[in-house]
């Protein structure tokens, strides 16, 4: 099951003040046709200009599919690459990974890991504990030892590492 075109719309806006670097409303955004954007911007306070709307439109922009095995393969296709955020300490990095994610759990309706992933509190380690909790239930990849399985239990990546995991 994923959300329809109006809950997508709803929730850019209710997200308005709350995502900080707007990773999600932009990643929920890839979710909607030229004219729902439109919409949603508009509510948003930053409608779009004729010139950008015309933009828009001539380059094709438009919703990818919300279908959920499109939206799993698009968070298989990003998980090394947020791994590898947590992986190397990468902050603000690692931080808008897991916003990314989050979006795409929200279109799944997967409330009890969205619940997980908006707990700050499991946040530690640069969001390893999300990341293997996601690549749990979905089946993706995640190391079974080493620094990221480490950090994912809330442990430090490595003997007396500085760089702020395990703390």
């Amino acid at each position: 099951m994923a959300r329809s075109t109006q809950e997508i719309v709803d929730r850019i806006v209710a997200l308005k003040g709350k995502d900080l670097l707007n990773t999600q409303i932009s990643t929920l955004m890839d979710f909607l046709s030229i004219d729902d954007m439109a919409e949603a911007l508009r509510r948003l306070g930053k409608p779009f200009t004729p010139e950008e709307l015309e933009t828009a439109k001539r380059d094709g922009l438009g919703p990818d599919s919300q279908d959920p095995e499109a939206v799993i393969q698009r968070m298989r296709e990003y998980m090394s690459f947020a791994q590898e955020k947590a992986r190397r300490h990468r902050g603000i990095s690692a931080s808008r990974s897991i916003e990314h994610f989050k979006a795409w759990l929200w279109v799944l309706c997967d409330d009890d890991l969205l619940g997980f992933c908006e707990d700050d509190s499991n946040y530690t380690n640069y969001g390893a504990p999300m990341l293997a909790a996601i690549c749990a239930k979905y089946g993706f990849p995640f190391p079974e030892e080493g620094g990221l399985a480490n950090m994912a239990k809330g442990l430090p990546c490595s003997f007396g590492c500085s760089e702020g995991c395990g703390r």
